[in-house]
């Protein structure tokens, strides 16, 4: 792949350019960036460029186009093994990016064009491609601010030992829908029959009120696993509990998108046997909440609040089930709701 950009040339690698790759990539910085030993020698230095030298299709050199001097990389590969055994990811046809720049020249957006245009010419060469995935660690803010700006969007996360640290690693996609949008996840569906949606306020107020709904995850085999579950609203999010192990908790270490449909009891008008009834569709993702934080007490005093008949017995409840008791946090990315009358 050859590849110009208004400040860049996007190449294979050259024999040239040994020199100017060992004074960018002669960076503990980076290579723990990258998920390298911190304590890489010459050789190992030396290798690595070789490998560069060996593999054309996979390792693209950046330069700039003034003088042709190397100043990163990017290597285009197939997706890495916690991609290839995600129940969903594992199924499609994508390709897996990494890169690495100067420190003199980043902060600049020189990675950004660099890879927009990588990016573009994947999806454009092979129309069967349908993702390209990139990953970021969490302690690497930078990385994972570049990664959004270009449409990725984070789907889940994985623990990795590197240096004798656990790193969590962020596996982000972006979709060739994604990617034919300008980068943007296209929004989610509109109401078909609009004059039945429910405004806002009423969506919030089936949500407080209401005592339970149905929550969907992706399950096992990939078969839709939903269960109905008590739930408290509060301040745009959504407070399930439960026990520390189960389905539904492997379900969502694996994917943590998922739905929350609620219904009230509906109404009859006047003169009609038929129900109406209005019902609340939450999409978003989920997350355990650390049971040794200090809010969990207080989250279940709140959660509790909800369906307890008085102050003491939900206090003796906490008091006897909050070490065996694991919360969940529902952030809520788009709400609509629905008033369908049975006839």
């Amino acid at each position: 792949m050859k590849l110009e950009t208004a400040r860049l040339y996007v190449r294979p690698f050259a024999e040239r350019d040994r020199d100017a790759y060992m004074d960018y990539f002669r960076d503990p910085a980076l290579w723990r960036m990258l998920g390298y030993r911190v304590d890489m020698s010459e050789q190992d230095l030396r290798e690595e460029f070789a490998w560069r030298l060996e593999n054309p299709e996979k390792v693209l050199a950046l330069a700039l186009r003034e003088d042709d001097r190397v100043i990163g990389h990017i290597v285009v590969g197939e997706p890495n093994p916690p991609v290839q055994g995600h129940p969903v990811w594992s199924r499609k046809n994508g390709r897996s990016l990494s890169f690495a720049l100067h420190r003199d020249f980043r902060r600049q957006g020189l990675m950004k064009e660099a890879l927009g245009a990588v990016i573009d010419r994947l999806f454009t060469e092979d129309p069967a491609l349908e993702f390209v995935n990139g990953g970021w660690f969490s302690f690497n803010p930078g990385s994972a601010a570049l990664h959004r700006s270009l449409g990725f969007q984070p789907d889940f996360t994985h623990v990795l030992r590197r240096n004798g640290e656990q790193i969590e690693a962020i596996e982000g996609f972006l979709t060739r829908e994604a990617w034919e949008n300008g980068g943007r996840t296209p929004a989610f569906r509109k109401m078909r029959r609009f004059k039945q949606q429910l405004p806002e306020s009423e969506c919030l107020a089936i949500l407080e009120k209401e005592p339970r709904g149905v929550l969907a995850v992706l399950g096992e085999g990939d078969y839709p696993y939903a269960l109905p579950l008590d739930f408290l609203y509060r301040d745009g999010k959504l407070y399930f509990h439960g026990a520390r192990q189960g389905h539904k908790l492997d379900a969502i270490r694996r994917h943590d998108k998922v739905s929350f449909c609620v219904m009230d009891e509906g109404f009859r008008r006047e003169g009609e046997w038929a129900l109406n009834i209005r019902s609340v569709i939450v999409f978003g993702r989920i997350r355990t909440v650390d049971p040794s934080g200090e809010d969990v007490e207080e989250l279940l005093r709140a959660f509790g609040g909800k369906y307890y008949p008085d102050p003491e017995s939900l206090e003796r409840e906490i008091r006897s089930g909050i070490g065996r008791v694991q919360m969940l946090e529902l952030t809520i990315e788009h709400m609509s709701g629905k008033l369908v009358n049975e006839s």
